[in-house]
């Protein structure tokens, strides 16, 4: 297996097959670095029913809250 590296400002990033540098981005630099076309990287409120998009709620169920949570968002 080949591997990568994703480095930002000589900071390692990640390192992973490119399968998992694009399937499973470490961060949201990473995701916006491998991905093609250029990703629309945005941060989000998370609430009981979902995510806020500034006054657009895109539903969720509590597990995908819970999930999105424990991956380093927040609630209110």
């Amino acid at each position: 297996m080949t591997g990568g590296a994703v480095l930002l400002d000589g900071i390692l990033q990640q390192v992973d097959g490119p399968r998992n540098l694009y399937d499973r981005p470490a961060n949201a630099f990473v995701a916006g670095f491998i991905g093609s076309p250029a990703m629309n990287i945005r941060t989000v409120r998370l609430n009981d029913t979902g995510a806020d998009f500034g006054g657009l709620l895109v539903p969720l169920d509590r597990e995908q809250v819970v999930a999105a949570a424990l991956d380093g968002g927040a609630t209110r």
